[in-house]
């Protein structure tokens, strides 16, 4: 769900360089604009797992401190380190279907991925750099642990399976968890993400974005030496 960046906080291209491509979304882009916004939430038949793209981009993407997506639009086309070229949109939003879903590449110029490259063209602002955290020296996995089961059990479950059809409290390993070359398969980047954006709700006295960088990165070194799918 290349970097963390790269995984799953950057997506975009320019809605008038979909339209020109497709003459269709051009003449009705509120209900594909609509259609992707539902798929974005609950990507029935595209994922693989039991996420959904707003496990990682909160909010439907406009989560300001959760890999949100707002003005990411016109950064697109542009290179990607994992493709080794210049990508666009659907390019990106595919790598996402394959490594964070779980899924199968959608065919371009389907339907679905048009109406996701809209959605996501849909969300103007202000687009917010993702730097991932530094991870040096041994990280403290039962410190780890720890943290895990005081600030993420609750939602996560203790075993990491997460809630049953709650796609903003994810299965965090096992099968139905994101892939090994998902973008927060990085610990970096996963503990950047927990760190700025977990927990949802205050727990156990740990508000919103108030974990440190070293205890994050804790959690997130715990979180990735769990089992997870391949790609």
């Amino acid at each position: 769900m290349n970097g963390a960046g790269w995984a799953l906080g950057i997506l975009g291209i320019t809605l008038a360089g979909i339209c020109m491509g497709h003459q269709g979304a051009a003449a009705t882009p509120g209900p594909l604009v609509q259609r992707g916004r539902v798929l974005f939430m609950r990507p029935r038949g595209i994922g693989g797992n039991a996420l959904a793209c707003t496990s990682c981009h909160l909010e439907g993407g406009r989560d300001p401190d959760a890999l949100p997506l707002l003005g990411v639009a016109a950064q697109y086309p542009r290179y990607s380190s994992r493709a080794h070229r210049t990508i666009s949109l659907s390019n990106r939003i595919n790598q996402c279907i394959v490594y964070s879903l779980k899924g199968r590449r959608l065919p371009d110029h389907s339907v679905n991925l048009e109406a996701l490259s809209l959605y996501v063209s849909h969300l103007e602002g202000v687009p917010t750099a993702f730097h991932p955290l530094r991870t040096t020296g041994q990280p403290n996995l039962a410190m780890g642990r720890s943290w895990y089961e005081r600030a993420c059990v609750s939602c996560h479950g203790m075993n990491g399976q997460g809630e049953a059809n709650a796609f903003h409290a994810p299965p965090l390993w096992g099968s139905q968890s994101f892939t090994r070359a998902a973008g927060l398969a990085h610990p970096g980047a996963l503990a950047a993400f927990i760190q700025k954006a977990m927990p949802l709700a205050p727990e156990e006295g740990v508000n919103p974005g108030g974990l440190r960088e070293h205890t994050a990165i804790d959690i997130a070194e715990y979180i990735l030496a769990h089992s997870r799918p391949k790609a």
